[in-house]
């Protein structure tokens, strides 16, 4: 019925089944496809955790069940998953998953790591190298906006101290050079 469209109704078909053999868990898992295909993401979750719990080693109901999680923005469930996962299984997509779930929470050079395995392991992905740098372009961009963001606050300290003193010898103009030399020329 999913097949052909027939979602709804689908759907309702594997509730019925589920209320007749509550230890089905194909039924469980299409239900969770069905609602996920309803954007009824929170009861696809539900269904997608029963499933688990009647086999808790199904790979891709986990795999389902953690991406879910990522696109709902669960970040710190799907750590745990994905977690969980990489204990019996190093493949590539777990680790995609473990590595989604550290972006998500802030946690970039966990999620480096993650990337970095990937590349060892698996030179052809080309997704992790992708991700990998991009994540080292973001963290030099942070280190260069932490130095950026640093070099104002000498800036406007020297700028200020100028102004109090006009005395110091040292010309205003000298302030207006770009802050990474204002850096070099401060520290002697």
């Amino acid at each position: 019925m999913r097949g052909l469209g027939l979602t709804t109704e689908a759907l309702a078909t594997y509730q019925e089944i589920i209320c007749n053999d509550t230890t089905n868990t194909r039924a469980f898992i299409e239900a969770a496809e069905c609602c996920r295909a309803l954007a009824k993401y929170n009861q696809a979750l539900k269904y997608y955790e029963h499933a688990l719990d009647l086999n808790p080693e199904n790979k891709y109901v986990r795999i389902q069940y953690i991406s879910l999680l990522l696109s709902q923005q669960k970040f710190s469930e799907a750590h745990g998953e994905s977690s969980l996962m990489t204990e019996k299984d190093s493949s590539a997509i777990v680790l995609h998953l473990q590595a989604q779930s550290f972006e998500g929470m802030g946690e970039l050079l966990p999620a480096a790591g993650c990337y970095y395995n990937i590349q060892a392991k698996y030179p052809d992905d080309y997704l992790a190298a992708s991700k990998l740098g991009a994540l080292n372009i973001s963290g030099i961009a942070a280190v260069i906006a932490k130095r950026e963001s640093e070099s104002m606050l000498i800036l406007q300290t020297a700028d200020l101290a100028a102004l109090r003193n006009s005395s110091s010898g040292i010309p205003i103009a000298a302030f207006n050079a770009p802050p990474y030399l204002l850096i070099v020329s401060t520290s002697s």
